[in-house]
Parts: structure tokens; sequence; C-alpha cells
């Protein structure tokens, strides 16, 4: 964040040195103006991106992991070649990137889960089965392979409130399934836990204000064509997992099933979903319900259900959102029909309303997006048109 500092400099005078004493004047003093009332004020630069430079490395679609001032690209690609290496950018420095710590196994991106004491989790590979999961551990500064009792790709996990994960899901190629179980950091141990509702993969799971873990979203390809469970038009059933009994449960039914949308947990313990993108078109385009759904916010609260939130400029997919310090939540880029985007948008919880905001400075989709050391929101990869972009921006206000 930009600051604008007003230096206030006070001439004094010191032991007499060069100083008259004024005559006394028993007449009504005049007002005289204030010489700092007449000088230009300093504005303030409006909130803007800033175009950071080009990446100092060659990988692009690595994951970005977060934890106090430093922010960790981690593997991605390089040559059409999965790399190893780790790059980390500190916010407390000048800015610039520094090597990591190489990763145990070639790694192209995926999601990172970061720990409270700074340690990061990656599950067994999204896509290729011999990415196994991975622990960097901060104490030592190390990667190493995590052992896992699930040989399927594509898990979601969470860290919950306990310190203990949950994976749940996956797919084989040809089928996506409903194993689950919850890894203990501190012991190394696994423990299976009751299998999914219904078999999935690429869902989201949150930890709400109640303690508990909401399963949203997912796919499935049982049919071997990438198709969902239910079919485009529905409601998908959101599943809720308790840590204190380690038992499946349900919810009402969520919003319109859709691919690409995003999920976060809101500070005051509700549940926010956006964007996306139905299973079903019909004739190739949004209709009547399925339109009203994607260009709505949704917000879940707890003990109550789901509800309606306020509309989006655009039913947008493939964006980022990142929960700012102050509660908000930031939309950034993503796609609109066939279209790249450079639009953002603000979402105030406290209001649940939407307000625009400066516009990133390129289309970007699949934006990786977070919220840096000194609290800038900064994008560091994502695509234009299918092609990687090299370079990263900030927001800064």
């Amino acid at each position: 964040m930009e600051t604008v500092h007003a230096a206030l400099v006070v001439l004094m005078c010191a032991g007499g040195v060069g100083c008259r004493r004024a005559p006394r004047v028993d007449a009504t003093p005049v007002a005289t103006a204030d010489p700092a009332s007449s000088a230009t004020p300093k504005v303030s630069p409006a909130p803007r991106w800033i175009a950071m430079g080009r990446l100092p490395f060659e990988e692009r679609g690595f994951a970005l992991a977060t934890f106090g001032s430093k922010t960790f690209a981690i593997g991605g690609w390089a040559k059409d070649s999965r790399s190893v290496r780790t790059h980390v950018f500190d916010a407390t420095t000048s800015g610039g990137w520094s090597d990591g710590a190489p990763l145990p196994a070639p790694r192209g991106g995926g999601k990172p889960i970061v720990l409270e004491n700074g340690d990061i989790l990656f599950t067994k590979g999204e896509l290729l089965d011999d990415e196994p999961a991975i622990w960097f551990s901060a104490a030592s500064g190390k990667w190493s392979t995590l052992k896992s009792p699930f040989s399927t790709v594509g898990m979601s996990a969470v860290a919950l409130e306990d310190g203990r994960i949950l994976f749940t899901g996956g797919n084989s190629y040809r089928y996506c399934l409903s194993g689950a179980g919850v890894f203990d950091p501190k012991t190394g141990a696994w423990k299976k836990v009751p299998f999914l509702p219904r078999p999935q993969f690429s869902h989201a799971l949150l930890v709400a204000g109640d303690h508990k873990v909401y399963l949203l979203g997912g796919q499935c390809w049982n049919d071997g064509g990438g198709h969902m469970i239910e079919g485009g038009g529905s409601l998908f059933p959101t599943a809720v997992f308790d840590p204190k009994t380690n038992t499946w449960g349900s919810a009402p039914a969520g919003p319109l099933e859709r691919t690409w949308a995003t999920y976060t947990r809101l500070l005051d313990g509700r549940l926010l979903v956006s964007g996306g993108e139905p299973e079903k078109l019909y004739d190739g385009a949004l209709r009547g319900e399925d339109l009203d759904a994607l260009e709505r916010l949704a917000l879940y609260t707890p003990g109550i259900g789901w509800k309606k939130g306020p509309k989006l400029a655009f039913p947008r997919s493939k964006h980022a959102t990142i929960l700012l310090a102050d509660g908000r939540v930031m939309l950034i880029g993503g796609r609109v029909g066939t279209s790249t985007v450079t639009t953002v948008e603000v979402f105030d919880p406290r209001t649940e309303k939407v307000v625009p905001a400066p516009s990133l400075p390129v289309p970007i989709e699949e934006p990786v997006a977070a919220r840096v050391g000194d609290d800038r929101v900064c994008v560091f990869a994502g695509y234009q048109d299918s092609t990687p972009i090299d370079e990263a921006y900030c927001f800064a206000e």
C-alpha cells in the first residue's frame, strides 16, 4: 500500500542566537494567512495495478503459497517439462525473488495447503500419477515426499481447526473416487474416515463458522467424458464433515452446478460462491435461472442455508478471489463468455454489495493471486488466450 507521508518542519530559535525580541503590541492582533494552507496539497495516487516486471525465472503454471512476508512459486512447467525448482518472493526486502529449496520430485502446479507454522503440503498430483504428495518444513527449509495410503490423483484437502488435514475424493483417469482420510502432521499418522456421500474430484473444502467442513462443487468422470454427476441445471448437494465425529452429513442444496467457480470462507464464517460455468448450455448460451445463478454471488450461512447475493457486472469464470484483510473479497480477471477480461470487482459482506475496482493492465484468466506480506494483492501467474503471462502485477491503494 502506498502512503503519502507529510513532513512537519518546525523552525526553532535556540539559545537566542540570531533571534530578536519582538516589540510589544497592545492592539488586537491581525490574523495572517498560514503559509502551509496556501501550499498545494499533496494528493494520494489513485488505486491502481502496478506492473512489477517480468518474472526472473522460466517456470510458468506454478503453484503459489504465501506465509507471512514470503510467497513461494512452486514447480510449474519450463520448456514443456515439469520443474523441481521453487522461488521465493519476500515482501520485507526490496521485493526481489530468490531461489528456494528444490522439490523431491517434479511438480506441474497444484493447490498447496499452508499450515499455521508455515509448513506447506501438496496432495498427490492433480493430473499425473507420478507426482507424489510432498511436504515443506518451515523449520528445516526443505521439501520431502509424504507417504500416503491414497494412490488417487486430484484429491482435495483442507486444514482442520485441530491441526489435522482432511483429504477427499480424486480420480483414477476413468473413474472418480469417494475415499477420504485425515493426516496428523504432529504424529505423521493417517486415518481413513467414511467415504464421501458421492464420488467426485476438483471440489472445494471450506471450514465454516460452525467449525465443520463443507464440500462444494466438484465433478466426476464416471462415464469417461468428464461430465458432472448430476445433470446441468440442477442444485449440487452440500456434503458436511464433522471433525469431532469424523462423519459426513448433509446440508441444504447449493446453487447451480458449475465448474471454474471460486469458493471463499468469509471472516464472519459464511461461505461465498462466485461465478463459474454450468455443465450444460442451451444452444450455446445461458438462459433464465442458470444465467441469474452465475451472475449472482451465492452465500451460505451455517444453520440457516443458502441465499442469493448481489449481481456481478458479468457472469465471470476462471477468475480469482482474494479475501482482503478487512473482510472484503476481490474478484480478479477471468473469462466472460469466450473473452478473457481485465475487470475487477470487490464484494463487501457487511453491506452485501459489489462495486467495481480498477481493472488489470492486461486481460488474465486463471490468475494465480495472493495477498503478500504488506497486504498488497498481487497476480503472479495466469493466461492470456492460453499463453502464460510472464509479468507480475500488484494492486496499490
